[in-house]
């Protein structure tokens, strides 16, 4: 691997590769991702929505829980709605990390997952000197997301696979804000 693959401008096959391998499984199992994601697809009632929404939140942050609270408000009704507007809800109000996450899943994960991790990795891989820090404020946050949903999907468009790029965006972003543990034993595998 050159090292101009490491540090691309643009998400090669070789630079996704590389730094999809260095996601770190422990913090949250791709195996799971997907099957959380397919049983909060098939959820058909208000208690399997929030179990299931529940569980999906676990793996995205199982550490901090301060998303479970706003879950318990999440009916089938209000689900059903969420899908059918397709904007970014407001159900938690510091921030728009957690309200994207929930777009994601339900748009069954065609809106993209953002977090300081990926969002540090997009601006540092698109070399975007502006805000590497993710912001608080909702609409900064909103129209920051709304560059990097247009950059994502066309990636997407052009034959990237979305969870391989998201993973690798994750990985790339801890490194380059200096909470990358492989990188000391070895790289990655």
């Amino acid at each position: 691997m050159a090292l101009a693959d490491i540090f691309a401008t643009a998400p090669t096959e070789a630079w996704i590769e590389l730094w999809a391998a260095c996601y770190a499984e422990e913090y949250g199992p791709d195996s799971e991702y997907k099957s959380l994601m397919q049983a909060v697809q098939v959820a058909g009632d208000d208690v399997s929505l929030r179990s299931a929404l529940s569980e999906l939140f676990a793996w995205k942050d199982p550490m901090r829980r301060r998303w479970e609270r706003r879950l318990k408000g999440i009916t089938m009704m209000r689900w059903n709605e969420l899908q059918s507007l397709g904007d970014i809800p407001e159900i938690w109000e510091n921030g728009i990390v957690y309200n994207v996450f929930l777009a994601h899943a339900f748009s069954d994960g065609k809106r993209p997952i953002i977090d300081k991790h990926a969002w540090r990795g997009y601006c540092y891989l698109t070399r975007r000197t502006k805000r590497p820090e993710f912001p608080l404020h909702r609409p900064t946050a909103l129209r920051l997301y709304g560059e990097y949903e247009s950059w994502f999907l066309g990636q997407v468009a052009s034959g990237i696979d979305a969870r391989r790029l998201d993973k690798a965006l994750m990985a790339f972003g801890q490194f380059c804000g200096g909470q990358f543990k492989p990188i000391a034993t070895g790289f990655c595998t």
